[in-house]
């Protein structure tokens, strides 16, 4: 009997040791659409001298584990590697009460009278609740497109209601920003029709990349490095946790703001969260002692029709921009924001087409953020 590559399955469980399964894992499934790790060696040929012109050795050397693993991305499904791929933790964002607020139509703005929503981690591009409003209508869900100390903008269509001390503005579930808590896992490839199990340890995401583009799942890919592992054995560390059954996020279901704005003309959003990761042999050892931490590099490319030179300025005067973009789980209730507090665009440049709309690429780099202390934000809707 031959494996079936339509069976095998992805597992993995956080370590608390670098490169040691726990003693009693407890394995979740990974949602997947490739399931490529795999262990790596290098090799050393010897340089020996021979009258008959062959090579007279190789020896294996160190080893690693690389691995390039596809998904579509899910709400609840893929946190776990979102906050691993930024090391960092999902964490809830303390509830503002206890400050008079009011709330203004036409310009869609929550007030407060004394305090900074931005010293209290509110950001553009976050999903807000609100609480304690007169008019029934201003509370609930809003999605928060620009922020001063003690003016929220939401995306909203509010009514008026007079400054009010009972009203709370809480941030909806969890949020993460860039850390420095490098975990890793142990993964566990499952040829389950053959009963074979494949074992790799002190693994780290070392990137993650996010396509988002018209009428398409939103995808990438999730590139893994790590220490080693990689025996092939009849015993499986464990039947895994199913995932979170929630439907893959799409494009369309979703909103991109920038600069306060909403932009209904942006064609694609790509970027990558890269770590630079690595492992490094020893002498006395083929395998590292560690997965070593390196820089986040954000960067992306944005896609929009071209109408005026707005889009084009950005770059041309070099001028710090932010964006968020909120995907909504079709469940109504879940969705994962990625927000950018601050970027700059690196070019923009357009290849007009013979038919059809001239559309600007504009390349970016996330950068520092002084006010939030991060290049970007994550935030999920499940708590």
């Amino acid at each position: 009997m031959y494996a079936n590559g339509i069976l095998v399955g992805l597992s993995y469980v956080k370590e608390v040791t670098r490169g040691v399964t726990p003693d009693t894992p407890t394995m979740k499934s990974l949602r997947a659409t490739s399931r490529n790790i795999n262990l790596e060696k290098n090799s050393v040929t010897s340089a020996e001298r021979r009258t008959d012109r062959q090579i007279a050795d190789m020896r294996h050397a160190s080893i690693k584990v690389t691995g390039s693993v596809g998904y579509e991305l899910c709400a609840q499904a893929h946190d776990d590697m979102l906050a691993a791929a930024i090391s960092s933790a999902f964490a809830s964002v303390t509830q503002i009460s206890g400050v008079n607020m009011a709330a203004a139509a036409t310009a869609n703005t929550i007030t407060r009278a004394t305090g900074s929503f931005i010293t209290d981690n509110i950001q553009a591009g976050m999903t807000i609740l609100a609480a304690g409003f007169a008019t029934g209508g201003n509370n609930g869900r809003h999605l928060v497109i620009n922020v001063t100390a003690t003016v929220l903008t939401v995306a909203s269509t509010l009514a008026t209601d007079a400054s009010a001390s009972g009203v709370t503005i809480d941030v909806v579930g969890k949020v993460a920003k860039v850390g420095t808590t490098l975990d890793t896992f142990t993964f566990e490839r499952r040829f389950t029709d053959v009963a074979k199990y494949q074992q790799f340890v002190g693994v780290a995401v070392n990137q993650m990349s996010f396509s988002i583009q018209p009428d398409q799942m939103v995808s990438g890919s999730i590139d893994l490095i790590g220490m080693g592992g990689g025996e092939i054995s009849d015993t499986s560390l464990g039947s895994p946790v199913a995932a979170a059954s929630n439907s893959p996020l799409v494009s369309f279901d979703g909103a991109i703001y920038a600069d306060g704005e909403k932009r209904a003309v942006v064609t694609g959003l790509d970027f990558t969260i890269n770590n630079n990761r690595s492992v490094v042999p020893v002498v006395g050892s083929i395998i590292s002692p560690d997965v070593f931490e390196g820089q986040a590099v954000i960067t992306g490319t944005v896609t929009a029709f071209f109408a005026d030179v707005t889009e084009y300025n950005l770059f041309r005067n070099e001028t710090d921009s932010q964006m968020g973009i909120k995907l909504n789980d079709i469940n109504g209730t879940d969705f994962l924001s990625f927000m950018f507090p601050r970027l700059k665009f690196s070019a923009a440049t357009m290849d007009p087409p013979q038919n059809g709309p001239v559309t600007l690429s504009m390349p970016f780099s996330a950068l520092y953020d002084s006010v939030t202390g991060t290049s970007i934000t994550i935030q999920r809707g499940n708590t």
